[in-house]
């Protein structure tokens, strides 16, 4: 009982110095979410490794992953990149496929095959990303067409 009649005393004390007050919120705040925001650049990137092999015949594929600002592997030899995700090297691989560019001009949504490996369910970040570009892309073309 003594405790909770303390607590309380304390508690009116700072609740009259409103500078302690709001020091007493702000101050966990900033050392809690400071270090968050000085290492997030505010992008999608993620610290486990993936891989794309591109097939694309025109140029919106690897468009696409620039403006993403994507820093993994981008590759154009199927056979490397598979090698890639064999040796774990990776923890998954998107492929573009060959119409992607012609299937964006034509308003349609291109897939983009995944092969991942167990622990690979991490990278959603970056297909929530690639998703969002892809369909802006699609936008653009549309509203061109207009």
């Amino acid at each position: 009982m003594k405790i909770l009649r303390l607590s309380f005393v304390n508690l009116k004390r700072i609740r009259k110095n409103k500078t302690n007050l709001i020091l007493m919120f702000i101050a966990p705040l900033v050392i809690i979410l400071g270090p968050y925001f000085i290492n997030n650049s505010g992008g999608y990137y993620i610290s486990l490794d993936s891989g794309f092999y591109i097939e694309d015949r025109g140029q919106y594929g690897k468009e696409i992953l620039e403006s993403m600002d994507y820093g993994g592997e981008i590759l154009y030899d199927y056979n490397k990149a598979m090698e890639l995700l064999e040796e774990n090297k990776i923890v998954a691989l998107y492929t573009i496929s060959e119409d992607f560019t012609e299937k964006n001009k034509n308003g349609e949504k291109p897939t983009v095959n995944a092969y991942k490996r167990e622990e690979g369910n991490t990278t959603a970040p970056l297909e929530f990303e690639l998703d969002n570009r892809i369909n802006n892309k699609i936008r653009e073309e549309i509203l061109l067409k207009k």
